[in-house]
């Protein structure tokens, strides 16, 4: 059956090919971006679960910080990076207002402002990164019925085109446009469905892995604000 299958490609009209051509070339790059994302993301979701276990055992900022130093590309690693930064830096800017204007002011509030707002943009771009070339899958998906059903139509009006001009509807006359239309089909489909399962998988996955760091930043900030009262 696979031999009779490739022969009725080799075999198929020039546009049909041309049609196959293109679902071949999108479903080999679904499938690179499905290995490659997978790979990805299962290394996200163990350095967030190992992240989170140490995140338990630190005391203090600095050792959140220690806890994430290996894990370069976990999301909430990068998430104790800007933290530490965000704080750093509006610890002297804190300080040199107060000295400059001797102004009374609620340094704790706006430290924890500046705090999550560099956290929640930095969740969005980690989100951003595993996400990346997700929507050529999405395209994929949409796309390939439709080229699909392009052949299809293709493959149909040939076979009318070809009874016309013979003036026969004898099977071997409409047998070469049908088998365009069915191929184009199936390898359509063949292409579609498992980019949208790919999909969905991934952006599932994705998905609790950002939950994970939203509420990891939200106990971040918490923790921040708490020490920084003694500021």
């Amino acid at each position: 059956m696979g031999h009779n299958f490739i022969d009725k490609i080799l075999t198929a009209s020039p546009e049909a090919q041309f049609i196959l051509l293109i679902l071949g070339v999108l479903s080999v790059l679904s499938w690179m971006i499905m290995g490659v994302k997978y790979f990805k993301v299962r290394r996200a979701e163990r350095e967030v679960v190992d992240f989170l276990a140490r995140f338990r055992k630190a005391r203090d900022l600095e050792q959140i910080q220690e806890a994430g130093k290996e894990m370069v590309r976990s999301p909430i690693a990068a998430l104790v990076t800007v933290a530490v930064q965000e704080v750093r830096q509006l610890r002297r800017l804190i300080t040199k207002q107060q000295e400059q204007s001797k102004l009374s002011f609620d340094s704790t509030l706006m430290m924890r402002d500046s705090l999550l707002m560099a956290m929640e943009r930095t969740v969005a771009e980690q989100g951003e990164q595993l996400r990346s070339y997700l929507v050529f899958l999405a395209i994929t998906t949409m796309v390939s019925p439709f080229l699909g059903l392009l052949g299809t139509v293709w493959g149909i009006m040939i076979a009318f085109l070809d009874i016309a001009a013979r003036g026969s509807a004898n099977i071997s006359v409409v047998a070469p446009g049908i088998a365009d239309a069915l191929i184009t089909t199936i390898v359509g489909l063949a292409v579609a469905i498992p980019a949208v399962v790919g999909y969905n998988y991934f952006s599932n996955r994705i998905r609790r892995i950002m939950d994970k760091c939203n509420n990891f930043s939200l106990e971040l900030a918490g923790i921040i604000y708490k020490s920084s009262l003694n500021l």
